[in-house]
This record gives C-alpha cells, structure tokens and sequence, in this order.
C-alpha cells in the first residue's frame, strides 16, 4: 500500500546481556561487512521477498550470538474491484468443433451477467501457461481456431465493458478429436448395435441418442463404454422410431476428462 512497514516485531523485554542488532538484504547471504548492521529494526515498502539478519552484540559479560535469518514478505496489494465491471458468472453450456476447419464453437449462458458489452473467450492448450484470447461482442458464442487434432485443451469466458473485466466462467476442457467410422452395426426388435473405430488414446466412450434430428436432448441419454470397446447395444426401445445416435470420446488425464468432439449424429430407426 505504499507505506514502509517494520519487518520484524522485537519484544524487548527478553532481551538482556548485549544489544540486538540487524542487516536487511534481498538474498538468503549473509552479510560478510559488520557495517552493515545497526540497531535500528529493519524496514520497507515495496512488495517483495527480504531477510532480516540478527544477532545479539554482547555486553562486558556475555559474547556476540551466531547471526541468524528471519525471511519476511510483503504481499502485493489486491487491486480494487473497477467499479464499471460486469457482475455476475458467465456458465458456459457446449462447444461445437469442426475438425475440419480446426476450430471449436464456445457456447454460454449470460442471463446472470449485468453491465457488459462484450465477451472475451480463452483457450489454451493442457500445460501451457498462456492463453491464446478473442473479443467478441454482447453474444454468447465465439470461435476458436487453429487448433490441433488429439490436442487437449481448457476454455473459458468473463464478461467485459470495454477495458473492466468481470470474473471468469466455468472452465471446461476438451479433447480435440472426433470419434471415426460411426455406424450401425445391426438392429432387432426394439435394440440397435452401433460401431466405431477404436482410438487408443480414447480412456472411454460416451455414446448418446435422442429422438430429435440434431441430437438435442441426447445429454439426457448417455451411456459410458470403457477404454478399447468398439460398440454398444441399445435395448427396450420403441419399435418403429427414429433414434438418431451420436459418440464422443473421452481422454482421462489425471483426475481432469477431456472431452471429446460429438460426432454427427446418425439416425437409426427401430424394428
């Protein structure tokens, strides 16, 4: 906060025999110049990392301590909230990827975010420390690009009012890769066999289905096949409807899934 600080508290009643003295400096060495101790408590303002140097100058009837170190730091003022900052959470809902053209649709939910005008989208790769990043304006959908097939990657969103940034979403982590060879494998009374060709990085498979032609309602119906399966079989379904079917991998990292892209769906209608 701009004001110098003591480093150190000293409690002056236990101290008897000599007099304390100290050494301020910036690395862990000791200080070789007996100078550069004096009685005054060390002190500073900016934010850092420092290391107070003791020891105690005896008096006629006792001999000088050992020096010893004490390291101290003064943490960085949080910065105010800029009062012209969007509130509330962006949520992001699904991303879209078209492998084809390497990028990934981001979609959100900004129905609790007030005062934004604009809405930047990050992304970057597992392990890396910075984010590639896009504006876009007072919408809940953005593009990223130029990604890599079989990469892993984390997104996220905050809303903007121009310059003040408002607090991040959800972050959300894709594995950027769509399931090949989809296709049905047989089908009887009420049942279908879909197939897929395996992917070895694939930890699991989820497969979904749903009654509508774009695949919407098909979170409701998922089903998780492990690592190595190449198909699945549905059972008790109505004879006579159109299902249409979709898959999507999964890439276990650690305790983080990343998910895959969701294939086209492909319908299949029920004997």
């Amino acid at each position: 906060d701009g004001t110098k600080k003591e480093l150190v508290t000293v409690d002056k009643s236990t101290l008897a025999g000599g007099i304390m003295k100290y050494a301020l400096t910036t690395e862990n060495i000791e200080p070789t110049d007996g100078s550069a101790y004096t009685t005054s408590i060390p002190t500073a303002t900016n934010a850092g990392t420092y290391y107070v140097w003791y020891y105690v100058w005896g008096d006629e009837n006792h001999t000088d301590t050992t020096p010893a170190c004490i390291e101290v730091t003064i943490s960085k003022q949080a910065p105010k909230p800029d009062p012209n900052a969007p509130t509330g959470k962006v949520t992001i809902l699904n991303t879209v990827a078209n492998t084809a053209k390497k990028t990934n649709h981001v979609i959100w939910n900004k129905s609790k975010v007030k005062n934004a005008t604009n809405y930047e989208l990050n992304w970057r790769t597992k392990g890396a420390k910075k984010w590639a990043s896009k504006t876009v304006g007072n919408t809940t959908v953005a593009t990223a690009a130029g990604l890599s097939v079989k990469g892993l990657y984390e997104f996220r969103v905050r809303p903007k009012n121009g310059s003040a940034a408002g607090a991040w979403s959800n972050t959300v982590y894709r594995y950027f890769h769509t399931t090949e060879k989809i296709r049905l494998a047989s089908k009887s009374k009420g049942a279908f066999t879909m197939s897929w060709k395996n992917n070895p990085q694939a930890t699991s498979y989820q497969v979904m289905f749903s009654t509508n032609w774009n695949g919407a309602g098909a979170a409701n119906n998922i089903t998780t096949v492990g690592k190595g399966k190449t198909s699945f079989t549905k059972s008790g379904l109505k004879s006579g409807t159109t299902y249409y079917v979709q898959v999507r991998e999964i890439r276990k990292v650690g305790n983080t899934n990343y998910i895959g892209n969701t294939s086209i769906p492909v319908a299949v209608k029920v004997k």
